[in-house]
């Protein structure tokens, strides 16, 4: 109370962002157009935001050691533990953001993917120029035919917020069932009548993706 008193409130946030949140990298958390976070060196930070990837400075002091003590640190945080045994741990938040840690390489690797905070409709996605009319047109009238599709792609290129958009193309009437592998696609602002299930890694388990198809 006394530090805040007294315009302590930068200290309380860093104090929070070194002990339960993401370090120096928190302000950029705290923009809801970033959707990707990803430190090149203790020094720089490649953020997406509203459709557009910059280049940000960033200050570890500690240097590279502090940025392996994050990595570890929001590993443990997601329940991974992490060595140089088995030195990558994918992290699944409950808003379905997704983290990707490499403590023990040269440089250790933290790279946040972040949901939208909406669902991308086409007109987003051509203002940001992720398709042209013909493209926009052609994924209207797939959805008016409810045709069967795939989406694929590497890590990192946009399947499930493409996904949502395609989605919200389906007329209302229409059931629409997701079976996902941990928590991908949103209800709201997606579709009225979705419904979402989960299925696990491991084919003996009874919502497992297998068994689930």
């Amino acid at each position: 109370v006394a530090l805040l008193s007294q315009g302590g409130e930068s200290l309380v946030a860093y104090l929070y962002g070194e002990v339960a949140g993401f370090g120096p990298l928190q302000p950029f958390l705290a923009d809801p157009e970033v959707t990707e976070i990803k430190l090149i060196d203790p020094q720089t930070v490649l953020v997406e935001r509203a459709g557009q990837r910059l280049c940000r400075t960033v200050a570890f002091p500690g240097g590279i050691e502090e940025v392996r003590r994050l990595a570890v640190r929001l590993a443990e945080l997601g329940g991974h533990a992490v060595s140089r045994r088995e030195p990558v741990a994918q992290v699944q938040l409950a808003d379905g953001s997704r983290i990707l840690l490499m403590p023990f390489e040269e440089i250790p690797q933290v790279l946040i993917r972040r949901r939208a905070a909406r669902a991308f409709d086409l007109d987003t996605l051509l203002a940001y120029g992720t398709l042209d009319e013909p493209t926009a047109e052609y994924l209207r009238a797939l959805a008016r035919a409810q045709a069967f599709f795939l989406v694929a792609g590497p890590s990192g290129s946009g399947k499930t917020a493409f996904l949502e958009t395609l989605l919200t193309l389906y007329p209302p009437q229409a059931h629409i069932v997701v079976v996902q592998q941990g928590t991908e696609i949103r209800k709201e602002g997606v579709h009225p009548l979705i419904t979402l299930l989960e299925g696990a890694d491991d084919p003996a388990a009874p919502n497992s993706l297998e068994a689930v198809a």
